[in-house]
């Protein structure tokens, strides 16, 4: 591998975040946002009444968040950066996630969900919002995300699966 630049949390740094956002207790109005970074001690860039980029710490598209009708339904937080799209960065990159996903389990107990392929992931749902870890192509993602918008999301891809075949 090459010069290293990789960026990632610690596993500490990914237990208060994903303690912090099981913990919100339901849906956000997006014009909490700002105070619900700096919670967390990111940055709002770019804020619009139904989305808004994240500053997370890996510059300003480690996060972003979309809203609906006011409220917010899906926070993405990008939590790796520069990892080489070689053999050896996505073997980093599937330890790093098998690790991750002991760590929730820990956290919050068995996965709801187990979803194998080119881009893995595993949920944990909660009576509102799901959080998801996602491997997509080394890039790791934490996600806590409305139930009926990750249902509309999951109908989307099994329709775009059926139509490929």
């Amino acid at each position: 591998m090459s010069e290293d630049r990789r960026r990632v949390l610690t596993d500490e740094q990914l237990t208060e975040i994903a303690t912090g956002l099981r913990g919100l207790g339901g849906a956000q109005p997006m014009d909490s946002l700002p105070d619900l970074a700096a919670r967390f001690g990111w940055r709002v860039l770019s804020p619009h009444a139904d989305r808004a980029r994240l500053d997370i710490g890996f510059g300003p598209t480690s996060g972003r968040v979309f809203a609906e009708d006011g409220r917010i339904v899906d926070i993405t937080l990008w939590l790796t950066k520069g990892v080489p799209q070689d053999d050896e960065g996505r073997a980093w990159a599937r330890d790093t996630f098998a690790r991750w996903v002991a760590l929730l389990t820990e956290l919050f107990g068995p996965p709801t969900t187990r979803i194998p392929g080119e881009v893995s992931a595993v949920r944990w749902a909660g009576e509102d919002h799901t959080l998801i870890l996602r491997d997509v192509d080394a890039s790791l993602q934490l996600t806590l995300m409305d139930n009926n918008w990750l249902m509309l999301g999951d109908q989307a891809d099994a329709l775009a699966a059926e139509e490929s075949r």
